[in-house]
């Protein structure tokens, strides 16, 4: 359900919800290392309302994300975006719970396979570490992202 309806739903009566309708829209900075940064593997994958991939959802695109969490829990996040990210960078984790998208599909770009993105999820809004604050933690993200070797071996189809 879109969260229009569920507002309607919740409340009773349509609010209004500030959008911002451009996917060239730059993220922000952030000058703190959370203490699971997260790395951008792939970026722009458009993806699609239909297990088909056929009907692309417009204005917005995936991003996968590896979390350099210190236990070494390994998994990518999928998400949704309208901001641009580049991979490599690394960024905090926020979303913006005012939008929303449902039953969505992707084409993996490491796979090559179509899989269901999501069955809802809201945007995410992560922030990009500064240059600054990346060179001063250069030690403490290498020895993150030497959990998980296999991230450097993964080539986007």
């Amino acid at each position: 359900m879109p969260l229009e309806k569920m507002s309607e739903k919740f409340r009773g009566k349509s609010d209004d919800i500030y959008v911002v309708d451009s996917e060239e829209v730059s993220p922000e900075f952030s000058d703190k290392i959370p203490v699971v940064p997260h790395k951008v593997l792939c970026s722009e994958i458009p993806f699609y309302s239909d297990p088909e991939c056929t009907d692309r959802v417009a204005g917005a695109h995936i991003i996968i994300l590896r979390p350099l969490d210190p236990d070494g829990y390994d998994i990518l996040e999928v998400v949704p975006s309208r901001k641009k990210y580049t991979p490599g960078q690394y960024l905090t984790w926020h979303l913006n719970n005012k939008k929303m998208w449902e039953n969505c599909f992707y084409r993996n770009p490491i796979t090559g396979q179509i899989e269901e993105a999501w069955s809802m999820h809201v945007e995410y809004a992560g922030r990009v570490l500064s240059d600054d604050t990346v060179a001063k933690n250069r030690e403490k993200l290498n020895e993150l992202e030497a959990k998980y070797p296999q991230d450097s071996e993964i080539q986007v189809m």
